[in-house]
């Protein structure tokens, strides 16, 4: 059996070797199902720097809001609602269904909470529809996500580079072109083929879009600051790409972050006069600065406090190192 892992450390060295960088070190981790190969732990501890993205799930969005004085962002995120596998077991999908169309009507899009690519992403028009997504979502996720669908709109998409507490740059700005209503993973991933007309696709950097993406320069101006007040608000650290929905009344509203975006989003950097290497140059920074701010913070003490407990001494700091 191959081992797929020497396989993608052999691609990053020549990689790393094109762009002038030595490979000293290389951790996997598998995000979807949660699984962390050998030296992943490494950057989990906090013992190797890293340009790491620090975001929770999308549904704590609106609870950090009012620690950020961002209350104002609510009406820029698409309402949802949230269901467990449990519930829809337990409840029905008769009535889960009844409960999504008292909530949105008719159409919604239903999807796995914690994938992407749109993978189990389904726009549903009728309640056949809408079980049948709902029967994909949960064979994917314990929890699914659905939502009013935005008709006559498009997608807007900005990349953002920084750290919190630091000025934020964003990218250029693209219209992603789906072939129906819905960009699908084929339309992200499979119409395109490669540099030299096989089959191979190259990812999103091959998808059809349109850079910059054709809306007002105000609109524009709107995307930028609502893709940094988004990546502020959720404390990422490193590039991320933020995904906004702009419905026919030209009204933004944030569908979700894209955490890692394939190659960095490196395709939007450029059109700002970034190259690929000068991004890695920048995620190598911001992974420096972390790493140096993470260790300014004490997460050890020297005394036993469940011992102090005990004593009905209170918990203030006392004994914890300066």
């Amino acid at each position: 059996m191959v081992d797929w892992r020497k396989s993608v450390a052999r691609e990053a060295e020549k990689i790393l070797e094109l762009l002038g960088y030595k490979l000293d070190w290389l951790a996997f981790a598998d995000a979807w199902r949660g699984e962390y190969q050998p030296g992943m732990e490494e950057v989990r501890s906090g013992r190797q720097p890293f340009a790491k993205l620090d975001v929770l799930h999308r549904r704590n969005l609106e609870r950090l809001l009012p620690r950020f004085g961002l209350q104002n962002l609510s009406d820029e995120v698409l309402d949802d609602l949230t269901l467990r596998r449990s519930e829809y077991e337990r409840e029905g999908a008769e009535a889960i269904i009844a409960k999504i169309k008292a909530r949105f009507g008719l159409p919604v899009y239903a999807k796995p909470a914690s994938l992407g690519s749109s993978v189990g992403v389904s726009r549903c028009t009728d309640e056949a529809g809408l079980a049948d997504a709902l029967q994909l979502a949960f064979e994917l996720d314990r929890i699914a996500l659905v939502e009013p669908a935005i008709e006559g709109g498009k997608e807007i998409n900005c990349a953002v580079l920084g750290r919190p507490g630091a000025e934020l740059r964003v990218s250029a700005c693209e219209q992603p072109i789906a072939s129906a209503e819905l960009l699908s993973f084929e339309d992200k991933y499979m119409r395109q083929g490669g540099k030299d007309g096989s089959a191979k696709s190259e990812g999103m950097s091959s998808a059809d879009r349109i850079i910059p993406a054709p809306i007002s320069d105000e609109l524009t101006a709107s995307v930028e600051e609502l893709s940094r007040r988004t990546f502020e608000v959720l404390g990422c650290t490193g590039v991320a790409r933020v995904d906004l929905l702009l419905d026919a009344q030209d009204r933004l509203f944030v569908n979700e972050p894209n955490t890692i975006p394939g190659s960095f989003a490196f395709y939007l950097w450029e059109h700002v006069g970034l190259s690929f290497a000068d991004l890695l140059d920048e995620l190598i920074d911001i992974a420096m600065a972390e790493h140096a701010e993470k260790h300014q913070t004490t997460r050890t003490f020297e005394t036993n406090l469940l011992a102090m407990r005990g004593d009905g001494a209170k918990l203030r700091g006392e004994g914890a190192k300066a």
